[in-house]
Order: structure tokens, then sequence, then C-alpha cells
């Protein structure tokens, strides 16, 4: 993601998509990485949207982490790739 320039805000849910997915040892950042990174910003434009919708953000997470399940991923590294549909979501594009 060299070349892009994202306010802290966006930093910090890209460090923390990486996190997860590093978590649920997949060999890719992907957008469902992304969206669990987005989850725990309580002040976010996400969080407000889902709030007015009445989503529980607790079981939405549980949701995303049953559906993509774990991965077997065995290289272990601080620089995992993003998905291309993750490097999309998060450009400027």
């Amino acid at each position: 993601m060299n070349g892009y320039y994202f306010t802290e805000r966006v930093r910090k849910v890209l460090a923390a998509a990486r996190d997860e997915a590093e978590r649920m040892r997949h060999e890719a950042v992907g957008t469902e990485h992304i969206f669990l990174g987005i989850l725990p910003d309580d002040d976010g434009v996400a969080t407000v949207v889902l709030r007015n919708l009445s989503i529980d953000r607790a079981a939405l997470r549980l949701t995303i982490e049953q559906t993509v399940g774990t991965g077997e991923r065995t290289n272990t590294g601080p620089d995992l790739p993003y998905a291309s549909r993750a490097k999309k979501c998060s450009s400027s594009q």
C-alpha cells in the first residue's frame, strides 16, 4: 500500500486488519480483515451506521470469523500482502 497517504484513523484500521489476518492465520489481508479492523472504532462512521441499523458488533465479528474460518498460514513476518479487493477498498481510487 506504498504511495498512499492515509489518515491516522485509517492507518490504525489497516494495522488492526493486519493483526486480524495474522491472528486468523491467513495468507493475506482481505476485506474481511479490514472490516474486522473497523469494528472496534467506537467513533467511526461505520460504527455509527451499524449502531443505527441495530447491528451488534460482537455478533457481527463472530459471524465474520465463523464464515471465513482460520487459515493454515505457516510463514511468519511483519508484512502480509493485501488481497486485490482489499487494495481496491483501501485506495483513494
